[in-house]
């Protein structure tokens, strides 16, 4: 099982996918380098997301600005653009890597690994078929990461308990790692707002 890296265009919607309803129909039939019939067996090029977890939780994270920019160089990604907060990193596969700052301070960086930008045109039932997608999307996701390091630590929803109060997410899967925190998020902040599946890495 594994999921495709999404290119996504930086002067437009990243991954617009336009066929409504199954995650996977969108993204077979729209996304250059997807190969597979399902969300389950989607791959980018040759990296899975339990390959690209792997990747990021090998890494020894030292979380200064450049520090973080030089481990991001060491993986292959090269600096793209910045804008404000945001400084977005690509690699030769065309996978994006932000890097969320203020100042020399690190929050975090964020791979989005799957997307769907065109909400507004969703009927009432075809949005709640994309929460549901969405859903079973990050469950099958934390799964592939569980076979390359083990259970989560926290795998629940914004409304629980023990969730992150410094993450923003509407389901989340976290791994405590020697220089890290590194997790899975869906995210989707409001009706209007792409639905997104995120790897995060972020300082202890």
């Amino acid at each position: 099982m594994s999921f495709w890296i999404p290119i996504r265009a930086r002067e437009g919607p990243f991954c617009r996918l336009r066929k409504l309803g199954a995650v996977k129909k969108a993204m077979r039939s729209t996304i250059p380098g997807a190969r597979g019939t399902s969300p389950e067996t989607m791959v980018y090029g040759i990296m899975s997301i339990g390959d690209t977890a792997a990747m990021l939780a090998e890494q020894s994270w030292s979380w200064a600005r450049e520090s973080v920019g030089t481990t991001l160089a060491g993986m292959g990604f090269l600096n793209s653009q910045s804008v404000g907060h945001r400084v977005t990193y690509v690699d030769q596969q065309g996978r994006f890597a932000d890097l969320y700052c203020d100042g020399e301070h690190v929050d975090c960086v964020e791979i989005t690994i799957l997307a769907f930008t065109d909400v507004e045109a969703l009927t009432d039932l075809e949005y709640e078929d994309q929460v549901d997608d969405f859903y079973a999307a990050f469950l099958a996701a934390t799964r592939e990461i569980v076979s390359r390091l083990g259970n989560p630590v926290f795998s629940d929803g914004a409304t629980a308990t023990d969730f992150p109060d410094d993450q923003d997410a509407v389901w989340l899967s976290l791994w405590i790692l020697p220089k890290c925190r590194l997790f899975l998020q869906q995210k989707h902040k409001d009706r209007e707002l792409p639905f997104r599946l995120c790897l995060v890495i972020a300082p202890q």
